[in-house]
């Protein structure tokens, strides 16, 4: 009589599960407006759709908004830079001045975006968070993490923070549940008592209870949702390096609790589709841009 299969350890089996609760990542039904000259002339349009319930249009004008943040002033001030720069320069020269083509993409910039200025930071927010709340997966990142906070404006939005406090670590995990390996990481860094890696989501770590078992346990999700991951990632041995920083200082109740969290979160990860989108590429691609793309909005899915 042959020899039973081993059982099964949680690292042998599948990223999946398929008794877990049935939630999964639907393709998005993008129909974004064409973009006008500038901003100001998409904006009907878009308000028109987010009326609707259309959380890609309420995405798309959250993104304007926060791509055109002191759009304006920056151009203003750059065209004075450059043209105290120029002064004892020929035509010829000033053109191939790193500071001239900033200041052209700013002008450009400044051009779209012109008349925006006096939208408020808490519209923007609660653009990110409609989108967020309805499932759109980029924005439930983007709103989740805080990102969409930014870091120039928190004191406008001291009432949208205190509302997201009590939202914004549970939306990420719902992306954690669908698969996505930045959603993992994440948390792991969040949950972790002391930093592990530099602090790219201030609020979101203010908003989770630390933890080091919660942290290391998404840190294993993490690093084993990375082998298949096409979001951006950090190395195999910076990303054992970061789990590394934390278990020394765990002792061993946290270790053994740490593994019951895993294997936790582990089945509850849900089949089908993966929650895949690289927030944090997508975030940095409109940095040399002079208009913001759609591909944050248009991408992700949503989940039902």
């Amino acid at each position: 009589m042959p020899d039973k299969d081993p059982p099964r350890t949680p690292a042998d089996t599948p990223l999946q599960n398929e008794a877990a609760t049935p939630e999964g990542v639907q393709p998005l039904k993008a129909d974004l407006p064409k973009r006008g000259a500038t901003l100001m002339q998409a904006i009907p349009a878009l308000r028109e759709k987010i009326a609707k319930g259309d959380p890609v249009a309420s995405c798309q004008l959250a993104r304007e908004f926060d791509f055109c943040v002191g759009a304006e002033d920056n151009a203003a001030y750059l065209s004075r830079m450059e043209a105290f720069r120029r002064a004892p320069k020929s035509a010829a020269e000033a053109r191939t001045d790193t500071v001239s083509t900033m200041t052209d993409l700013a002008r450009i910039r400044g051009e779209y975006c012109t008349g925006v200025s006096s939208i408020s930071p808490a519209e923007r927010i609660s653009l990110w968070r409609q989108a967020a709340l309805k499932g759109h997966v980029s924005s439930m990142l983007q709103y989740g993490s805080g990102l969409a906070f930014g870091n120039n404006q928190a004191l406008a939005t001291l009432d949208e923070l205190r509302v997201y406090k009590g939202e914004g670590p549970g939306l990420v995990q719902r992306v954690a549940k669908n698969g996505s390996f930045q959603a993992n990481l994440m948390l792991a860094r969040a949950y972790a008592p002391q930093l592990t890696a530099p602090n790219m989501t201030p609020l979101l770590r203010q908003a989770v209870t630390r933890s080091s078992a919660t942290s290391l346990a998404y840190y294993r999700l993490a690093k084993e949702l990375r082998s298949a991951t096409t979001e951006s990632a950090p190395s195999e041995l910076a990303l054992d390096t970061e789990m590394k920083t934390l278990q020394w200082s765990m002792s061993p109740q946290e270790v053994a609790a740490s593994e019951q969290e895993y294997r936790k979160l582990r089945g509850e990860l849900n089949s089908g589709n993966k929650a895949v989108v690289d927030i944090e590429a997508l975030n940095n691609a409109d940095v040399n841009q002079p208009v913001p793309g759609m591909e944050l909005c248009t991408d992700g899915g949503v989940l039902r």
